[in-house]
């Protein structure tokens, strides 16, 4: 039997998994929806799973074709967790980035709205700082922290939300 958290998620059955992830979970619910992507980029790209540290936000299509294999998505955002700025921004983390802004700018053009990239900094538990960079320049925008409290203040202030709701009028028009 499936267990859901307080707003309204579907608990991850092992119990496990990144800690902003959770908190992510825990405090938009289930319309803001997310995937970690890096256990199959891990393996692929450098032959190890580096599991739960890259994480995309998208918008399905209608709900109605949620036991479908062909669907459309809308990329909404793209997350890196790392624990420190510095190691986000250093040389060892450039080519990653490279990569993550290269996927949000190609699956930008299928879409009439530009997802956005963030690097997430934090160890275990919030506060958490977002630092958006410009998928184009790769260029830091706006750095945000997150507590528990303010994350759709914050998914407001950073045009997350905004992207998220007119991107999904858009995909379920389609």
């Amino acid at each position: 039997m499936r267990r859901y958290l307080d707003s309204g998620v579907v608990a991850r059955a092992d119990g496990r998994g990144d800690p902003w992830a959770g908190d992510h979970r825990r405090i938009l619910g289930p319309t803001f929806n997310m995937q970690d992507l890096d256990g199959f980029f891990g393996w692929m790209a450098f032959g190890a799973n580096t599991g739960e540290k890259i994480f995309s936000e998208y918008v399905p299509d209608s709900w109605d074709h949620r036991w479908n294999y062909f669907r459309e998505f809308a990329l909404v955002g793209l997350f890196d967790r790392k624990t420190t700025a510095q190691y986000a921004f250093s040389d060892d983390n450039r080519v990653s980035t490279a990569h993550y802004l290269w996927i949000c700018r190609s699956l930008s053009k299928l879409q009439p709205i530009a997802a956005k990239f963030f690097f997430v900094i934090g160890q275990h538990a919030a506060p958490w700082e977002m630092i958006e960079l410009n998928i184009n320049t790769g260029d830091e925008i706006k750095r945000y922290v997150l507590y528990d409290a303010n994350w759709k203040e914050i998914w407001n202030a950073c045009g997350l939300k905004q992207i998220r709701d007119d991107l999904m009028k858009w995909i379920r028009t389609k």
